[in-house]
């Protein structure tokens, strides 16, 4: 990630959160520095556990 775009985001004390997977759904917006991706619809499918 742009660290620049980070600090900002940091400065102005908005949340953010990096996540990997090699299974993020389908991809619906993507730029050089994110990407918007619509979640499997079946809850196997999803890497991620819910948190408690």
């Amino acid at each position: 990630m742009s660290v620049g775009y980070l600090d900002r985001l940091d400065r102005y004390r908005v949340p953010w959160v990096e996540l990997r997977t090699t299974s993020p759904g389908r991809i619906t917006y993507e730029d050089e520095v994110q990407i918007v991706a619509t979640p499997m619809d079946q809850s196997h499918d999803w890497p991620f556990r819910p948190s408690q």
